[in-house]
């Protein structure tokens, strides 16, 4: 009996290019916000940015550059590798995922 190892075939999700210095959208909460805000020490024109509170009935979107986006997710992922505080650390765990799945649905677009 001969014995075959079938490598079942997953989709690979279509990512959208990016050209350099183009922004995506990133939608925040205002607990998230303040996770950043308070809680990692992210570059000060994005800090800035998430300062401004949206109109009342608009949604808290706001436009990130890939590699603004690949900053804040290492600034967040390393105030939850410090953090003392559990619940403080699983906040943080979960909002790096968030950016990291806003992360694998674009590349960079080829020059």
């Amino acid at each position: 009996m001969v014995k075959t190892l079938i490598t079942p075939v997953i989709p690979r999700m279509q990512r959208t290019p990016v050209k350099s210095g183009e922004t995506v959208p990133f939608e925040l909460n205002q607990s998230e916000r303040d996770l950043i805000i308070s809680h990692t020490f992210a570059d000060k024109s994005l800090m800035d940015r998430l300062r401004i509170a949206p109109q009342p009935g608009q949604r808290p979107v706001f436009h990130f550059t890939l590699d603004e986006l690949d900053e804040l997710v290492g600034d967040v992922a390393a105030e939850a590798n410090h953090a003392k505080n559990r619940v403080l650390q699983e906040q943080l765990d979960q909002l790096c995922d968030r950016i990291e799945g806003v992360l694998r649905r674009y590349t960079d677009a080829e020059a």
